[in-house]
């Protein structure tokens, strides 16, 4: 009847009308989950999009370098030395120092020109600088063998962590315990891509 088709037209708009709504949200674009709650709000979305772009990872983020910590300054009387003493800056002092403070003045005084020239002295007294090891080796003899890539023989080798020094395999480790002292490496294979030649 008209009265029920009335009714049916009614509650079909209602319905139609109910859906509508319930869809409208979706309508509006994607949305952006944050906090539990969605941002459909352009300007939001704009400004966190912003934010994620100023925060991408860098492919230098996973490489963890070694940073020198500065000493935090302390109080200490005027009769102090505010500055290092000139001779320090004197390679005539380092050609007067034994091995021991050279080694010390090398491993301790890193990146200054005291290091240069502990290297310096230590590199004329036929010492060698092993970059793997970070380690000062000398030769005992003459190379048992040699090659245009390597040399192979015994050597001795400042220790200068309190550890033990190379392994056979050319590994950290196969030492004795202790350290900062010279030992003794029979049948080390020394790469030449190894020896550092920057120090003149």
């Amino acid at each position: 009847d008209a009265f029920g088709g009335a009714a049916s037209s009614s509650s079909s708009n209602s319905s139609d009308k109910k859906s509508s709504d319930k869809a409208s949200p979706s309508d509006r674009g994607p949305g952006v989950l944050l906090g539990g709650v969605v941002h459909r709000d352009a300007a939001v979305n704009l400004r966190l999009l912003e934010s994620s772009y100023r925060n991408l990872p860098q492919p230098g983020d996973g490489v963890w370098t070694r940073r020198r910590r500065e000493r935090p300054p302390a109080p200490t009387p005027a009769s102090y030395p505010a500055r290092e003493p000139p001779v320090l800056e004197n390679p005539a002092l380092f050609e007067r120092l034994d091995a021991d403070a050279l080694f010390f003045t090398f491993y301790y005084q890193q990146g200054t020109s005291q290091q240069y020239l502990a290297a310096r002295e230590l590199k004329r007294a036929n010492w060698r600088f092993h970059k793997k090891h970070a380690t000062w080796f000398a030769r005992q003899e003459e190379p048992k063998r040699s090659t245009e890539e390597y040399e192979q023989g015994s050597y001795i080798y400042f220790d200068f962590a309190m550890s033990g020094g190379p392994g056979g395999d050319g590994s950290k480790g196969g030492g004795a315990p202790g350290g900062w002292c010279q030992r003794s490496k029979a049948d080390f294979m020394f790469e030449y891509s190894q020896l550092e030649s920057e120090m003149q």
